[in-house]
Parts: structure tokens; sequence; C-alpha cells
């Protein structure tokens, strides 16, 4: 009898190192993203998606501190967790003009060659892009 209880007792502390956690994901203008990713930081294999209203309930380990929030043609972000408290996230449109100029900002490069930016067959139809 002492074992099963005992047995009984591990399994309980087990599954009280989880906690659940519930939140939103919007855009911003307000709308709810439908289907984001929602994962804890670090871990791929614990996550889940926002429903159609962009809310979410996800269990995680009590130690968790941050989730990762993603979304097709949106800038990833993180969010930190505190107990208790539902997690609401904003996620910004990705234009991807910022990675863009960044990073030939930092490889000194300000311009393209004709054929990076308008493509050979643009060069074979005498097109410029000046016209």
């Amino acid at each position: 009898m002492f074992v099963l209880s005992f047995l009984v007792m591990s399994v309980g502390n087990v599954y009280a190192q989880n906690v659940t956690v519930t939140g939103t994901v919007l855009d911003s203008t307000g709308e709810p993203v439908i289907g984001a990713n929602v994962k804890v930081a670090g871990k791929s294999s614990i996550g889940t998606i926002t429903d159609f209203e962009g809310n979410f309930s996800l269990s995680v380990p009590a130690d968790t501190k941050k989730l990762e929030i993603s979304y097709i043609g949106m800038l990833s972000q993180e969010a930190v967790i505190k107990p208790g408290t539902p997690v609401k996230v904003i996620l910004k449109e990705d234009t991807g003009l910022d990675r863009f100029y960044d990073l030939h900002q930092a490889s000194g490069h300000y311009c393209c060659s004709y054929d990076e930016c308008f493509g050979k067959p643009a060069r074979e139809s005498g097109w410029t892009g000046y016209d």
C-alpha cells in the first residue's frame, strides 16, 4: 500500500510541474491572427496555434519564461510569461525592406547590378528600367 501511494504522489508531482498559459495574438490593426504559431522559446516540441479569435492555451513547464510567436508575413516576437496573467501579443507586418536595407548597408552595397535588379530576361528584351 505504501508503494502504491508513493507512486500516485510521484505521478501527481510530475503533472504539477506544468502550468497553462493563455493569451491572444493580434495584428497591428487589432484583428486576430488566426493560425499563428505559439511555442516555448527554445523548445520547438512544445507549442500550439491560435484559434479563429487569435486565442491560445498551452501547457508549459513551470520554469518557462518566454514564448515565441510567429506567423508568415509578420515579424516573429518573444513574449515574457507572467504567472496568472494572459499574454497579449501584437505582431507587426514584415515588409522585408528593413532587413534588405540593413544587409546592404552592412555589406557596403547601396545598389545592385542590372541583372540583380531586373534579371537577365529584362536585359535581353531591351528594357532598361528607365523607360
